[in-house]
């Protein structure tokens, strides 16, 4: 497997540092750069650059104001955003795309559940998929335990929403932490696996943090599956909490994720 370290764009030092350890990639958040300077986009290449890695993955799609459910959907902005924000894979080189954003998909208080379902599924088909497409990109639809989020909290909810919508350009994130928070057994896996086209990880039995050994989580049972279901794209990006202690937490998780 290939293992990445989700960093901020900004942050050049520890991006040098994840690749002096050993990372593979970076990966990083959409709605950050979307509103970023020139010169800041400009300064994340280079240093992607000159430390000899890359940034095939970018997560946090929407920003939280952009509103993807309920009565205050403007599509016309949501249109506006895919476009200018999906621009800078050009510049950048991120070729999939993580839809969390529990924020923006979050349902309103008091409006239907099945109806917000709907809303996703227009959105995915007829928004998102036709600028994925536009720029050669892929969406994984992230499921987002109910602590974080009150509508794809499974992956098996999101699995049924990429179904519906059937569409090459929208497949599925598997998140190791938030199935684990939702009890959903690694071994449900293989009825999807064909729809997986990234992955995060991190301990949900200590909270999100990173790896290590002797946590209390099956991490070889998964990268495991992974393996026998033929998981293509091969990244697994470790998503969670360092507890302070960068550096040691970082070296430990890789060290424990490249031994399985």
């Amino acid at each position: 497997m290939k293992i990445g370290s989700n960093l901020s764009f900004k942050d050049h030092a520890r991006i040098a540092k994840s690749v002096e350890i050993g990372y593979d990639y970076v990966e990083t958040a959409l709605n950050g750069l979307a509103v970023a300077s020139s010169e800041d986009i400009d300064t994340f290449v280079n240093t992607l650059k000159v430390n000899n890695t890359t940034c095939p993955v970018v997560n946090c799609f929407f920003p939280g104001k952009l509103k993807l459910t309920g009565d205050e959907v403007d599509y016309s902005a949501i249109d506006e955003y895919l476009d200018s924000s999906l621009a800078l894979s050009g510049k950048i080189g991120f070729k999939i795309v993580v839809f969390g954003s529990g924020g923006s998909r979050r349902v309103p208080e008091g409006f239907d559940t099945a109806k917000a379902t709907e809303q996703l599924i227009y959105l995915c088909s007829e928004h998102i998929a036709p600028y994925m497409k536009k720029y050669g990109l892929v969406c994984a639809v992230e499921e987002l335990n109910r602590l974080e989020c009150n509508i794809l909290t499974t992956c098996a909810e999101t699995v049924e929403l990429i179904r519906a919508v059937n569409k090459p350009e929208i497949k599925l994130l598997y998140d190791y932490y938030h199935a684990g928070m939702e009890n959903e057994p690694v071994s449900d896996i293989r009825g999807y696996a064909d729809l997986i086209v990234h992955c995060h990880i991190a301990s949900p039995s200590n909270k999100r943090a990173f790896p290590r050994s002797g946590d209390g989580d099956n991490y070889g049972e998964f990268f495991d599956i992974l393996r026998e279901c033929g998981y293509k794209s091969k990244l697994v990006t470790i998503e969670g909490h360092d507890n302070g202690e960068y550096l040691r937490s970082s070296i430990d998780a890789l060290n424990l994720l490249k031994s399985l």
